[in-house]
């Protein structure tokens, strides 16, 4: 139990900074390119999904 919520909030802690860097990195385009960009925040979205569909198998994996 304590090692899937130690996981669990390990992959919180990644997910959080995987966002936080691919806003980051949108912000910075568009303030060069001065338009918005729904593409990246597509893209980060299929990023987190398949993250957590990965995580979903290693835990059923270990099971």
């Amino acid at each position: 139990m304590d090692v899937e919520i130690a996981d669990i909030f390990i992959i919180s802690i990644v997910l959080a900074f995987i966002v936080l860097i691919t806003f980051d990195i949108e912000a910075l385009i568009e303030l060069i390119t001065g338009t918005e960009l729904v593409v990246i925040e597509l893209m980060a979205l299929v990023v987190v999904c398949v993250i957590v569909f990965i995580t979903g198998i290693v835990n059923e994996d270990r099971k």
